[in-house]
């Protein structure tokens, strides 16, 4: 019976090596604010799970019944650095209509601070906001 035994145990234990169990690819990345190069970035979940009360990342849209409608996005980072654009952009306005509690946020502004790029992600890649 020894015999039959330390060969089964060697093929289970190889076994388990290799048959580990993931539960899935994950992106986790704090904020970004590159004030330089004009743009942030960020993970809406990580954002609000980070150690520190600094970092955050969003967008929103107001509209007036009296004016157009305009967005605003804006991040900070965990060392305070901000930053922050806007636009009148229907195309820009209508990316961040996508964001979700999974997202992840680029945005991109010019010298005057209008926005010019953002790129909204939803993955399971991504933590989801937590409270």
């Amino acid at each position: 019976m020894k015999l039959f035994t330390k060969p089964v145990a060697a093929v289970f234990a190889i076994l388990g090596m290799i048959g580990t169990a993931h539960a899935g690819a994950k992106f986790s990345f704090g904020v970004t604010v590159d004030t330089t190069n004009r743009y942030a970035n960020g993970n809406l979940g990580d954002a609000r799970s980070s150690a520190d009360v600094l970092q955050f990342i969003g967008c929103h849209t107001t509209a007036r019944r009296a004016s157009a409608t305009y967005m605003v996005c804006e991040a900070r980072d965990a060392w305070g650095v901000y930053g922050t654009c806007s636009s009148m952009d229907a195309n820009l306005i209508a990316a961040i209509q996508g964001i979700g509690p999974s997202s992840s946020i680029l945005f991109k502004w010019d010298a005057a601070g209008e926005c010019t790029d953002i790129e909204v992600r939803n993955s399971s890649h991504y933590a989801p906001v937590t409270p």
